[in-house]
């Protein structure tokens, strides 16, 4: 298994705790659930059994490529 402190090629965590995808993204903690929970962000739940709350991550590369996906106008790079 992979922790959050493993990086992509760029340098770049691969995976983001929600407060770090908010502060990446500028949106809400209730946005990113949202765009969770409708099947947009690739995340993983770190929940052991028994416990009622845990930590969700998100796949950075797939909220930057959300992101980017919706960019309208103006040049990429």
């Amino acid at each position: 298994m992979k922790d959050a402190n493993t990086h992509t090629t760029a340098g770049q965590p691969e995976w983001l705790r929600v407060k770090e995808a908010c502060d990446y993204s500028r949106l809400t903690k209730a946005k990113l659930y949202d765009l969770m929970n409708r099947g947009h962000l690739r995340f993983s739940s770190l929940k052991e059994e028994g416990q009622s709350k845990g930590t969700r991550l998100i796949h950075f590369p797939c909220l930057r490529h959300f992101i980017e996906s919706r960019a309208r106008g103006g040049r990429a790079g």
